[in-house]
């Protein structure tokens, strides 16, 4: 039985499918299975498939169910110890399952490590933005993730045994599964951040998540329903039951920006205004708003740039960590 299973979920992406598959493939660490989980493709993504002869490699058919569905099925067939998913327009670093795996040894209490992903354009040229972070509370892993979102799926190895205890992943959420998820396992195990870049996901308007994807507005209205469902937990813990307003402040103000990337002015200004109206610190948010527009237009654009801000952002976790 091989040490990981890596699941590929895909939707008509024949063309970009190689380099996600491909990238698996060349990873240092061979000991896995990759199984790639067409969801009711209607291009030649099973031709692409069955072209490699690799008996690590299944492919499952299944009708249109969405990622979450996709992945429930991957993760269901999966045969592993470790679970890990890449999308299908994204790809690894050779050395990312030899970096991760390693750090669960002799470290049973821990179930999730998480790396960087680097930004790329169409044909595969680094951009700037970084994701994958410490959390913004140190050693609050839950209360940092209803904060906002700082792991990257690509770059991550679960325990399958975490993965179970808390269940499929909630199709409903499509789009923003990943958070739900990773808030579940926050409530039962620990989480290690790798500060390496290790896995490289791809701009572009084919993403489920960009501007152009009709099913935009319910994506951007799953983070309230999910902080909704969160936050109605019974015996939540006093740290995460604490940071609520912020939860919903910083979910106003990613909407308000994917709006923003979307040229619905309106609806920006509406979120912008629900995020200071929510906010314990309404004058704090407004100097947040303006920051994020810089950030976003400006200095998201240079690498300079992100290095200062990602400096900035390590020391006020240093001075967190000191009160």
């Amino acid at each position: 039985m091989p040490l990981v299973s890596v699941i590929i979920t895909t939707y008509n992406r024949a063309g970009l499918l190689p380099k996600a598959i491909e990238s698996v493939l060349a990873q240092t660490f061979q000991d896995f299975e990759l199984i790639v989980v067409d969801d009711g493709s209607t291009d030649q993504t099973r031709q692409v498939v069955e072209a490699y002869r690799d008996a690590r490699i299944r492919y499952l058919y299944q009708s249109n169910r969405g990622v979450s569905g996709a992945l429930n099925t991957g993760f269901a067939a999966a045969q592993s110890e470790f679970i890990t998913q890449l999308d299908s327009d994204d790809c690894w670093e050779p050395e990312l399952l030899a970096t991760l795996l390693p750090e669960f040894e002799g470290h049973p209490e821990l179930g999730v490590v998480y790396a960087r992903v680097q930004a790329m354009d169409d044909e595969g040229r680094p951009l700037a933005p970084i994701l994958g972070a410490p959390g913004h509370y140190p050693g609050q892993v839950l209360a940092s993730l209803l904060y906002g979102n700082f792991i990257c799926t690509i770059a991550a190895i679960l325990r399958k045994d975490c993965y179970l205890q808390v269940g499929r992943l909630d199709e409903s959420l499509n789009g923003i599964e990943d958070l739900d998820i990773w808030i579940r396992l926050a409530q039962i195990t620990q989480f290690k951040f790798v500060n390496q870049v290790l896995a490289h996901y791809r701009v572009h308007t084919g993403r489920s998540t960009a501007k152009t994807s009709k099913s935009f507005a319910t994506v951007v209205q799953r983070r309230f329903d999910l902080l909704n469902k969160v936050f109605s937990q019974p015996n939540l813990p006093p740290e995460a039951l604490a940071v609520k307003p912020l939860a919903y402040r910083n979910a106003h103000l990613d909407t308000a920006l994917r709006w923003k990337s979307a040229r619905q002015y309106r609806k920006m200004f509406s979120h912008f205004a629900q995020a200071v109206r929510v906010s314990p610190n309404r004058l704090a948010t407004v100097g947040r708003i303006v920051f994020l527009i810089l950030f976003y237009d400006v200095f998201s654009r240079y690498p300079a740039t992100l290095r200062w801000v990602e400096r900035l952002t390590a020391w006020r976790r240093k001075g967190r960590r000191r009160l």
